[in-house]
């Protein structure tokens, strides 16, 4: 079944919505107005973790120098291995100096997938 979200509160439902029922907010306005970057940026608070990892992975193969911050954030915010990995790899193909600088203090990471991605970066660095 197909699920359709609010960007503004992540409700979902199963019809595609012109205005959110929950929250109000006019779902095809505001996707009208949006940047895809913005859009991608909106997309790593979506409840679904899926749509979370897609949206790091297009972000760091657009190398989008917006997304540093936000996904620096998600990271200091998340436990999930599999998705700070994602994280560091999308910041490596970024590649500022925002996110090199946090990738060298993510160098120490209890988790060795983390630890092996920075690696991998620092070394074509």
């Amino acid at each position: 079944m197909v699920r359709f979200y609010c960007p503004g509160c992540w409700s979902d439902f199963t019809v595609d919505l012109k205005i959110c029922p929950v929250c109000g907010t006019h779902i095809e306005d505001i996707n009208a107005g949006r940047s895809l970057t913005n859009k991608l940026l909106n997309a790593l608070g979506h409840p679904d973790r899926a749509t979370v990892m897609r949206a790091i992975w297009i972000l760091g193969q657009r190398c989008e120098e917006e997304a540093v911050k936000p996904l620096i954030e998600l990271a200091q915010e998340s436990d999930d291995v599999y998705m700070l990995e994602a994280i560091v790899i999308s910041l490596g193909l970024i590649g500022n100096s925002q996110a090199i600088e946090f990738l060298r203090k993510m160098k120490d990471h209890p988790a060795k997938i983390v630890r092996e991605a920075i690696e991998e970066i620092m070394g074509r660095k």
